[in-house]
């Protein structure tokens, strides 16, 4: 069995989430599900970032610990997740004690290496991203490039990490391997900052204590996203030759916001490789919601519950929009009227209305139930043949990331079909004494609901699921795969529905 390790990057819990931690969560989610309905061993693996000096601040601001702190942010994630129908098989926190030992084990082998030393750190530092900036980078500024607020001034003793030594020949395989990083214009951004030169990354920090210590010296802790980065190994226990988990490395796909590509791109191969770990196939960036071409952010105070979306809209109609209507690698302009609109359009209007009107049919002529008969008519057979390719068509979609294309495909077959029922008017074949060829207009159109249910499954879990029991069909279809239901389906010798309430009504703002 082909096995597929898929991550999203472990959620920093300096404030609550919000929908941009939903839209990876949700394309992780749909990712991992394709992948098992496909047959794969699935491994899908989140978590949440617990270290730092930020997390310190807030805690502090609170007046309580940073594990209480931590404690409670975690559950407001992990409650997201379970809103969100995400199916993650493990969930990482940084303030675990197999992170913890994984993090120290790594860090160890590349100080083995001669690839981490102690210097003297002075520069620029901002905060609230946790990162680090020379002068030159800022030039006369004071601002981080990234978030716009305020650095602060930095001095103190700290661990080296060489990434200098490193990064030629992380260059040299972005280069080689252009879909190690995608999409192309973040694989760009990131080769041009590397001609720029790279100096060593310092990896530790002596200024607060609220981190993972440094191996045999406690007066420092580790850098955050070098602790954090590790998440990717410790979640699958790779350094237990006896976990199940640690054949999965290397990781099949990380995916990442686009403004954390360089720390996934650039310094987590250079710390895999100083340690002898292979490295990730992928790491792909995608982009940030906006609203009204703004960054969603805190600060600005624009950003979006989830979980009033999901209690407005229902979750598979926001994992629905987030899926269909954004160009996944670029960034989308999220509003409700457009959620409302795309929904509307696509699965009340067209697929809904589909398999109500196919459904009511069925009961109103057949009393709920076909034999299964051969198809002779050539109209019937042209919307088989098309409705049994989709699963093909849309593979090649999840495989280069182009999501929007999946659901554009599925309603193109949905749209086939609904004109189908205008062009048979079966309606008017009911009141000839052509029972057999209005069998066969009712089985075409229950074969292509069935590939449209199937094949919305990973997008739309809960809705295709209540489509599929509509269909007479008991099989949870989160424990099976696609294969085997298609053939039950179409090997069955008698077809039963079960009309029950359509899961697409029409949504209002």
């Amino acid at each position: 069995m082909q096995t597929y390790y898929i991550t999203t990057p472990i959620y920093y819990i300096n404030a609550q989430p919000h929908i941009g931690h939903s839209y990876t969560s949700i394309i992780a989610d749909i990712l991992a599900r394709f992948r098992r309905f496909q047959g794969n061993k699935v491994f899908f693996l989140t978590g949440t970032d617990e270290h730092g000096q930020k997390i310190q601040r807030a805690a502090e601001e609170q007046g309580c610990s940073p594990q209480e702190f931590a404690d409670d942010m975690v559950a407001s994630f992990k409650k997201m997740g379970e809103a969100l129908h995400i199916s993650n098989d493990d969930f990482i926190r940084t303030t675990e004690e197999r992170h913890t030992k994984t993090v120290q084990k790594l860090f160890s082998l590349i100080k083995e290496n001669n690839d981490i030393y102690k210097g003297l750190y002075t520069g620029l530092y901002c905060v609230p991203c946790e990162s680090f900036w020379s002068q030159t980078q800022l030039e006369e500024k004071k601002y981080c490039p990234d978030c716009s607020r305020e650095v602060e001034e930095l001095s103190e003793e700290t661990y080296f990490f060489r990434l200098s030594k490193y990064a030629p020949i992380i260059q040299k395989h972005i280069k080689e391997n252009p879909s190690f990083c995608e999409p192309e214009w973040k694989r760009n951004e990131i080769l041009a900052r590397l001609e720029e030169g790279v100096n060593d990354l310092s990896v530790s920090r002596t200024t607060f204590r609220w981190g993972i210590p440094v191996p045999h010296d406690d007066d420092h802790v580790i850098y955050v996203w070098f602790d954090a980065l590790i998440n990717y190994l410790s979640g699958i226990n790779y350094f237990d030759e006896n976990s199940p988990c640690q054949p999965l490395w290397p990781a099949d796909l990380h995916l990442i916001g686009k403004e954390i590509a360089w720390f996934h791109a650039v310094i987590w191969p250079c710390m895999l490789m100083s340690a002898g770990i292979p490295l990730p196939q992928k790491v792909f960036s995608h982009g940030w919601l906006t609203i009204g071409g703004e960054k969603m952010s805190k600060s600005l105070g624009n950003s979006i519950d989830p979980f009033v979306i999901t209690e407005k809209f229902t979750t598979d109609a926001l994992r629905y929009y987030l899926s269909s209507q954004i160009n996944f690698g670029s960034d989308g302009d999220y509003s409700e009227e457009k959620l409302v609109q795309k929904y509307n359009a696509d699965l009340a209007n067209c697929i809904g209305n589909l398999l109500n009107r196919t459904v009511s049919m069925i009961k109103k002529y057949f009393n709920c139930s076909l034999p299964r008969i051969e198809i002779e008519d050539n109209a019937c057979q042209t919307l088989i043949t098309s409705s049994r390719q989709l699963s093909k068509k849309i593979e090649e979609s999840y495989h280069t990331l182009s999501l929007h294309e999946i659901s554009k495909a599925i309603n193109e077959v949905a749209d086939a079909s609904n004109s189908f029922i205008v062009q048979k008017e079966p309606w008017k074949v009911a009141k000839t004494d052509n029972e057999e060829y209005l069998q066969q207009i009712m089985l075409t159109l229950l074969y292509a609901i069935a590939e449209i249910t199937l094949n919305l499954y990973p997008l739309i879990p809960t809705s295709a699921q209540k489509m599929w029991e509509i269909l007479g069909f008991e099989d949870r279809l989160a424990e099976s795969t696609y294969n085997r239901l298609q053939e039950k389906y179409i090997n069955q010798q008698k077809w039963k529905v079960v009309p029950g309430e359509i899961p697409f009504p029409r949504l209002e703002l």
